[in-house]
């Protein structure tokens, strides 16, 4: 070594050798410095890849939360009324129509019955033909008899004029007088009369009366013996209806027979 160096000092060029080792070590320092970044690279990009892998299960699994609580929400924001309660007493003795009645005076029933047998069919028949099967449903689930039956049918065939009737005379007259109330009462978007404008009250409280004569009428075929709950035969509900001489289905036909016209 030490001959190799005094051979070195004694041809002058110790000055080139430290210069080439000099660059020999910046080059191998450069070399281990790029090999050790590389080391960290590969030894960072499975975890960014993971991390960002991460993310995307995350945006993943976030997405149907977010998907199912908008359904959520539209679901239980299009139901008007609470699931929690079976009847609601004062809709049924001051009803706002018979609409109000049918829905309220039992609403798991009027719920089930809703998703599963009149949507469906009014998909595919159209409405008054979902009505008369619906109610045909209702009466098989309350007990089959023709007392009972003709009284659901007719309390489907008048919530159905009633409710096309109200409809167009919401429009004619531009208040909130519909068979079905309109959510806000102070302040609606759609009539310019609203709940508790003077014309909007004498409307509704006539047909709040009316509604209670129609339901007055049906009601004259339970008179409360121990035949009511087998059920009366056709002959004594007509002969029941024939005293009364059928006025509240007259007035029904009445009320068609307007609401086409209109």
């Amino acid at each position: 070594y030490f001959v190799f160096l005094s051979n070195l000092i004694a041809n002058g060029s110790s000055t080139t050798v430290e210069s080439n080792l000099a660059t020999t070590n910046d080059e191998s320092d450069l070399s281990t410095s790029r090999i050790l970044v590389n080391r960290r690279s590969t030894k960072k990009s499975p975890s960014q890849n993971s991390l960002s892998a991460s993310k995307r299960k995350v945006s993943i699994r976030t997405n149907p939360s977010t998907s199912s609580s908008s359904t959520k929400t539209a679901i239980s924001s299009s139901s008007n009324h609470s699931n929690s309660s079976i009847v609601k007493p004062s809709h049924i003795e001051i009803p706002h129509s018979l609409v109000a009645v049918v829905v309220n005076w039992n609403l798991p029933m009027h719920y089930w019955l809703k998703i599963y047998v009149f949507i469906p069919i009014k998909q595919q028949y159209g409405h008054f033909p979902s009505i008369l099967i619906t109610y045909l449903a209702s009466a098989l689930l309350h007990g089959f008899n023709f007392q009972l039956s003709i009284v659901l049918f007719s309390i489907g065939l008048f919530a159905y004029v009633e409710y096309g009737f109200r409809r167009k005379l919401a429009n004619i007259l531009d208040a909130c007088v519909a068979a079905r109330a309109c959510p806000l009462r102070s302040s609606c978007e759609n009539h310019t009369y609203t709940y508790w404008h003077p014309l909007t009250i004498i409307v509704n409280v006539f047909l709040c009366l009316l509604s209670l004569w129609h339901l007055t009428y049906l009601g004259q075929l339970f008179d409360g013996s121990s035949q009511e709950t087998i059920g009366y035969s056709w002959q004594h509900v007509l002969d029941k209806w024939s005293r009364l001489n059928f006025a509240s289905h007259l007035v029904v036909i009445g009320t068609y027979a307007i609401f086409r016209s209109l």
